[in-house]
């Protein structure tokens, strides 16, 4: 094993482009970056490794933005999640649209004004969201968005499932909070929300 400190593997590599100091680095985390995308894809072999590829590919092109504020590895398996996350997403997006092709009815067509007002809708609740600080985004799309069970998601995050239990209760409540403060302000505006 090498003797060298993440510090040094990754100096190597971003100063020096030295790929055999990212193939140690990468080989040291490799397992807690297996692990996430196991839960993350609920043990789907296929769909793990090519999330492991792209993961590889998200975090060899991102170390060098690496701050050195978290530990490394925490800051491999967020790069990783993000990429998974965003795999996930595609194909749920493809799933649903075989969904729909595959479907012998079509789904209804909303009219034009319930299209604007489901799109204003989306548009707000996205912003709410955003708004939020990191960690409360972070466990509502694993837990709310994604489905993920609590154990899961503690798992993809790296903290006991108690912790992200009380930060998913935080997060919910903040994004009520905003919701209700954008509802009263609409109604203050002379605007009716539904």
């Amino acid at each position: 094993m090498d003797g060298r400190t993440d510090e040094e593997l990754l100096e190597r590599f971003t100063r020096q482009g030295d790929r055999d100091a990212f193939v140690h680095l990468v080989n040291r985390h490799i397992g807690g970056i297996r692990r996430l995308l196991f839960v993350l894809f609920a043990g789907h072999r296929e769909d793990m490794e090519d999330a492991e590829q792209e993961a590889l590919l998200a975090i060899y092109r991102g170390l060098h933005r690496f701050s050195g504020r978290a530990r490394l590895g925490t800051y491999l398996l967020s790069l990783c999640r993000n990429r998974a996350v965003d795999i996930l997403r595609s194909k749920q997006r493809r799933r649903r649209m075989m969904r729909r092709v595959i479907s012998s009815r079509p789904p209804p067509t909303p009219g034009p004004e319930e299209q604007a007002v489901e799109r204003e809708t989306r548009r707000e609740a996205l912003g709410l969201l955003l708004e939020l600080d990191e960690d409360s985004r972070t466990v509502l799309l694993l837990v709310d968005v994604e489905g993920l069970p609590i154990r899961e998601a503690a798992a993809a995050l790296n903290r006991p499932p108690g912790t992200v239990k009380s930060r998913l209760h935080r997060a919910r409540e903040k994004l009520a909070a905003a919701w209700r403060r954008r509802d009263r302000q609409g109604e203050t505006q002379g605007g009716t929300r539904t």
